[in-house]
């Protein structure tokens, strides 16, 4: 009996909610439509396109951008053209000697990028530059905010990645854990493999380490601090280790980043050796 009324008190509960939300009206407005080879963003119709992505729209809706494989487009008459639009401008327009790629922007629609493959290759374009080709993409390609940055990650040969950043090639790598784009501010990161099989970690392209596994990177609301708990290894031993702009803090763990009255501050706990003991480290975040 107790089930029953517990599921009667549920079902109670279950209806007033459900009126007020059906209640309420839901207004809906036209983003784009793709029909027939058109797409149609506001009043403007763009193509007839043999092939073409979901448009790309940035966090506010009010910049968007897309790319589409047209015939007949360029100086021959009869090769594939792919066209990049971004806010009712063609920004690029190249051959399509490929077979169908992903598009990508930036929050401010600055800068943009397109992976195209052809047979088991892959290419990316970034802003009318290619890079590659790759076996595959491991990461695919992230901006900054602004446009002013971006990274992605490619294999090469199995275990053999490389990374892009800004234009610029790090590695080979046996392989990586994560990677993080750069923000506004902020640094990019990357928790990589080296070939020797050493943890390794990169912030903006220079190197910290050797590590091991790194769960989560915590960075200051300026981006100039950043912090990471990893283990380290002496010997045959292992170390826990908090590192904070490649400072080590011995014997830590459970790091986080919190804001207070007076700024920002990393905290992370430390035990005795006995372990009978823990203690909460506070340090202060810029000035």
């Amino acid at each position: 009996m107790k089930y029953l009324a517990l599921a009667v008190v549920i079902a109670a509960l279950a209806i007033p909610l459900h009126q007020g939300l059906a209640a309420q009206s839901v207004e809906q407005v036209p983003v784009y439509t793709m029909v027939d080879g058109l797409i149609t963003i506001g009043d403007t119709e763009w193509g007839p396109y043999e092939l073409f992505g979901t448009p790309r729209f940035s966090v506010d809706g009010r910049r968007w951008g897309f790319a589409g494989i047209a015939t007949g487009k360029d100086k021959g008459g009869e090769s594939r053209v792919v066209d990049v639009i971004i806010q009712g401008k063609k920004v690029a327009s190249f051959p399509a000697e490929f077979d169908w790629g992903d598009f990508t922007m930036s929050d401010d629609g600055s800068s943009w990028a397109l992976s195209t493959t052809r047979g088991e290759e892959t290419t990316l374009r970034v802003d009318s530059k290619s890079y590659g080709p790759y076996r595959h993409l491991k990461f695919n390609p992230e901006f900054s905010p602004d446009g002013k940055h971006w990274i992605f990650a490619a294999e090469l040969d199995p275990e053999s990645y490389v990374i892009v950043a800004d234009g610029k090639q790090y590695g080979p790598f046996k392989g990586f854990d994560f990677l993080r784009p750069a923000g506004s501010k902020s640094p990019w990161f990357a928790s990589v493999m080296k070939a020797s099989g050493a943890g390794a970690f990169l912030v903006n392209g220079k190197e910290y380490g050797p590590y091991g596994w790194i769960g989560q990177v915590f960075v200051s609301s300026d981006g100039e601090v950043w912090g990471f708990e990893t283990e380290k290894k002496i010997g045959r031993s292992s170390f826990r280790v908090v590192v904070v702009n490649g400072v080590e803090y011995p014997g830590a763990e459970a790091l986080r980043l919190v804001a207070g009255a007076t700024g920002e501050f990393f905290t992370w706990l430390t035990f005795s050796e006995e372990g009978d003991r823990a203690f909460l480290n506070t340090l202060r975040v810029g000035k």
